[in-house]
């Protein structure tokens, strides 16, 4: 056989030996998968669960407000103003006890507006809120409501899976942000780190942090 010849048979048998193991990688076949996610049954908080609270001795559980929505963070100024963050709504509504009774001394007044508000910090006459890649802040007013929002970031990470923000201002008057892990179940990829104008510093990214508090002895 001449040499061409078997060159040219070699590579004839070599093409058909891959051919089948190429379609089995991906031979456009659709296919249908059925999958159960399970939603347990939303639990009202009623004056009977409220009641079965385990609470130290000289504590009571009463409730403040009722009928509020999906509210998510809670921030009290000084002035005694109580704002609530309502991601799903996306606002933050403002609540007031004058009378300092232990509940709501009116209907909630709605004092901000923006698409999947959630984390809230006070600083002095200012609230601070973040959404999924912006922060905002704003003047508290004589009243308790917001003078117009300015924002000051908006270029936080991406979210994924995780795109619920809270932060707070540390001993150090520092503004700490949470920037949950992008996934539940694969290997992060967002690793930010120092940027080159220092205005913010990223730590290694966790799951999700939905709270947080801190100590200046720590």
């Amino acid at each position: 056989m001449k040499p061409a010849l078997l060159g040219a048979v070699s590579l004839l048998a070599i093409l058909t030996h891959l051919a089948p193991a190429h379609a089995q990688q991906g031979d456009g076949t659709e296919v249908q998968i059925t999958t159960n996610v399970f939603k347990p049954n939303k639990i009202l908080p009623t004056s009977e669960r409220i009641g079965q609270l385990k609470l130290p001795e000289g504590f009571t559980a009463t409730p403040f407000a009722q009928g509020l929505g999906n509210a998510r963070i809670v921030a009290v100024s000084d002035q005694g103003f109580i704002y609530v963050s309502r991601r799903e709504e996306g606002d933050v509504l403002l609540l007031k006890d004058e009378n300092g009774d232990g509940k709501a001394d009116s209907a909630p007044v709605r004092v901000a507006a923006r698409a999947q508000a959630h984390g809230l910090a006070i600083k002095g006459n200012q609230l601070y809120l973040v959404t999924v890649k912006e922060v905002f802040v704003a003047d508290i007013k004589k009243d308790g409501t917001l003078g117009p929002l300015e924002m000051i970031i908006g270029d936080l990470p991406d979210s994924g899976q995780h795109p619920n923000r809270v932060m707070a201002f540390g001993p150090d008057g520092m503004l700490y942000i949470s920037v949950g892990s992008t996934c539940n179940a694969c290997k992060e990829q967002s690793r930010e780190r120092d940027d080159a104008a220092g205005d913010a510093r990223w730590e290694e990214p966790n799951d999700l942090c939905l709270g947080s508090s801190q100590h200046d002895r720590l």
